[in-house]
């Protein structure tokens, strides 16, 4: 185990650590093309979870369950496939998921269960 220099304040850093103690500055063990790894924080954190995770998806969730129970459930397993990052509780950008996307998504099918209702 050797000790290097941080490239950008100086401090030591050793050569099997992932981060400068001092500045936290990446020492490039992780591999950023890793789809584990969150391009919000860099770490090693990101997992395919089960459920909903922040407020805005957790109520959008509970109320569209509540309102229409097949909406609910679609937008649950909706989520339940998009990666979640376990250190930073954030999702990837490209995984993002908007309050508008999800109220598209129950009003296509409150329509398609209209059309099959009504029509």
């Amino acid at each position: 185990m050797a000790l290097l220099r941080c490239e950008d304040c100086g401090g030591p850093v050793s050569d099997q650590a992932t981060a400068c103690p001092k500045c936290g500055r990446p020492t490039g063990l992780l591999d950023l093309s890793d789809p584990r790894v969150c391009p919000n924080c860099e770490q090693l954190g990101i997992i395919k979870s089960s459920g909903v995770h922040g407020v805005a998806e957790i109520t959008t969730t509970i109320a569209m369950t509540f309102l229409f129970l097949v909406p609910g459930l679609l937008i649950y397993f909706y989520l339940s496939a998009k990666p979640w990052c376990e250190v930073c509780h954030e999702r990837p950008p490209e995984a993002e998921v908007s309050n508008a996307s999800l109220w598209t998504l129950t009003a296509c099918v409150i329509f398609l269960a209209w059309l099959y209702f009504v029509a």
